[in-house]
């Protein structure tokens, strides 16, 4: 399989970018932004920012800067060098030695399949290391007091988005982290699948995905925090057309989280709070039966959701800008 690594940073290498940049087998794609230092990688390849609008791609130019959103223009590229499996990272995220051994990506596999009426979360299931309340940043808060209200089965599903979690300071919802925070926490190593009719947040830390799925892994703007948790709810919903699923994993990295102002990250949320759970809601409510590509189930829950009172036209406008760049490229 061609496997890629993507992500964006505005530091010099970090011990984790050192690390996955040695990593045989895979291709590291580094996104730079405005803030960025002229990075120097051994084996992968530094985008800087100044040389990101002669890619080919029109929807580069649509993407603000500083943000991690830039991250889009690697998926892309990597899509385009032929990816089978894209795995995105944070350059905050020191991988460990079994991080890329086990891929299920391609494969059905037999696991514990996890089921609720709307959203399952992974740190519930992961968390009985601790006796902190943690959940994953993106579920919806409508539903805290239920997320143990989930069914189990032992089935076989075929696996499209491969999402492991991570020790130390967890990608956990900002109130949490205000509340309960700092964390220096350790997760089990326990493996599950999440069933196609429902919804289970992930993010684009420590993910891998498919090329099949990847038109649907667009980080969405002028959503805050909740670019890539939004984006991992359009992926399932597709997904559950392809009849796969998200599997999640042990922690297969260690974050040594990068500073970050806990009131803005706050604020950021906010939208989520509010919208997450009408978002889901939007999701299921539109009838993908009689679309055949992910590009173009992709672009019919675009277009669906661009009409919701908490979605921008310029976020719209990127999408059908991504969606056109991917299918010249897919």
């Amino acid at each position: 399989m061609n496997k890629f690594i993507v992500t964006t940073t505005i530091n010099d290498v970090t011990p984790a970018l050192e690390k996955f940049d040695n990593m045989e087998d895979w291709n590291l794609i580094v996104v730079g932004d405005k803030k960025t230092p002229n990075i120097s990688l051994k084996n992968g390849e530094f985008i800087p920012a100044k040389h990101q609008n002669d890619l080919g791609f029109d929807c580069a130019k649509l993407v603000p800067w500083n943000v991690i959103q830039r991250r889009n223009i690697g998926y892309l590229l990597a899509i385009k060098n032929g990816a089978d499996i894209i795995a995105t990272i944070d350059d905050d995220n020191i991988p460990y030695d079994s991080w890329g051994q086990e891929i299920y990506i391609g494969s059905s596999v037999t696991r514990r399949m996890l089921s609720s009426s709307v959203a399952c979360d992974s740190l519930f299931e992961h968390s009985n290391v601790t006796t902190e309340k943690l959940w994953h940043r993106g579920y919806p808060i409508q539903l805290l007091d239920k997320r143990h209200e989930r069914k189990e089965s032992i089935e076989s599903g075929y696996v499209d988005v491969q999402a492991g979690l991570w020790d130390g300071d967890p990608d956990i919802d900002a109130v949490c982290r205000i509340a309960g925070g700092p964390f220096d926490l350790r997760f089990s190593d326990s493996e599950f699948l999440i069933d196609s009719n429902c919804f289970s947040p992930y993010n684009t830390q420590n993910t891998m995905f498919s090329r099949r799925v990847s038109p649907s892994m667009c980080l969405l703007f002028n959503v805050g925090r909740m670019d890539d948790i939004w984006a991992s709810y359009m992926t399932q919903r597709i997904m559950r057309e392809l009849s796969s699923c998200v599997m999640f994993t042990g922690p297969t990295v260690f974050q040594d989280r990068n500073d970050h102002d806990l009131s803005v990250d706050l604020e950021a949320e906010v939208i989520g709070y509010r919208y997450t759970h009408k978002f889901i809601e939007a999701l299921n409510s539109i009838d993908l039966s009689s679309n055949g590509s992910v590009l173009e189930m992709y672009e019919k829950i675009s277009k669906e959701i661009s009409s919701l009172d908490f979605i921008t036209s310029e976020m719209t406008e990127f999408q059908m800008s991504w969606i056109s760049d991917m299918d010249k490229i897919l």
